[in-house]
């Protein structure tokens, strides 16, 4: 209990200090709750942390749990003279995680690369809501390292799916303080994912040129996966800040073999709304 006390002390610590650090480097804020127009786009850089649950039974079935660190970056640009979509979208979500098993008898580690890349249609807006859907693409890339597992240390994570997405902004006044929640939701859909067979190797992959055999369609029926996004932007002097609440799971399947990943994170962050540079105009 005193080193769970002592961990969660650091890594409140750091959260902390990049957060300031992000405070303090902000150079622009940008409007409350308002979507990039213009040649405009804005930029999010967040960090913060939370909770993750994984289940695997690859070589052997176990539950693990334990706290992440999560960075988000994500670019909104608008898209000028667009014919169908008025915005495009990246987002970029990292996330490490130590986790313990239930039994407390070992640990993993887990890395997740998410980058999801959106174009966006405005279907409604006013002076008050903005509510945009459009199609997508994600993509995961993961790495699960057991040191306690001798035959295979480290499992490969990844997938790559089309993934449509819904999104809104209310954008409200609290005592004439100008604030705006958003929400959003991508739900990949059709796409191929990495799935061995229950208990093999990767070396015998290698061997054996199994790795095609290994990629596998994905779809909701054996792999529901999501992600989910609640935020608040709200100024802080001549800095506009975001803080978000983020989930995404991802379940997969395969050949007698289950995994499941469940992330929770609280970020915070600054959100800065540029011009984009044209060479040459």
């Amino acid at each position: 209990m005193n080193n769970w006390c002592s961990l969660n002390k650091r890594f409140g610590c750091v959260v902390v200090i990049l957060s300031l650090c992000s405070f303090l480097c902000a150079q622009s804020t940008g409007r409350v709750g308002g979507m990039p127009e213009n040649g405009e786009y804005q930029t999010i850089a967040s960090l913060g942390g939370g909770y993750t649950a994984m289940f695997d039974s690859y070589l052997s079935e176990n539950r693990y749990s334990g706290f992440n660190i999560t960075c988000t970056y994500d670019n909104l640009y608008h898209r000028e003279n667009a014919k169908l979509f008025d915005y495009f979208e990246d987002e970029f979500l990292i996330n490490v995680s130590r986790l313990t098993d239930q039994a407390k008898y070992s640990y993993s580690y887990a890395l997740s690369f998410d980058a999801i890349l959106k174009w966006d249609y405005k279907f409604f807006e006013d002076s008050k809501f903005t509510f945009y859907t459009g199609p997508g693409l994600a993509t995961r890339l993961g790495v699960v390292y057991n040191p306690y597992n001798s035959n295979n240390p480290a499992q490969v994570k990844f997938f790559t799916m089309f993934a449509p997405h819904i999104a809104g902004v209310w954008r409200f006044k609290v005592a004439d303080y100008p604030m705006a929640l958003s929400v959003k939701s991508t739900i990949p859909l059709l796409g191929v994912t990495f799935a061995p067979d229950y208990g093999q190797l990767y070396y015998e992959m290698y061997e054996y040129d199994g790795y095609a055999n290994s990629i596998r369609f994905a779809w909701p029926l054996l792999m529901p996966t999501i992600y989910n996004r609640i935020s608040l932007d709200f100024p802080i002097c001549n800095v506009l800040m975001r803080f978000s609440y983020n989930h995404n799971y991802s379940f997969y399947h395969y050949s007698d073999n289950t995994s499941a990943l469940n992330n929770h994170s609280l970020t915070i962050g600054v959100v800065r709304t540029l011009k984009e540079i044209r060479y040459g105009k």
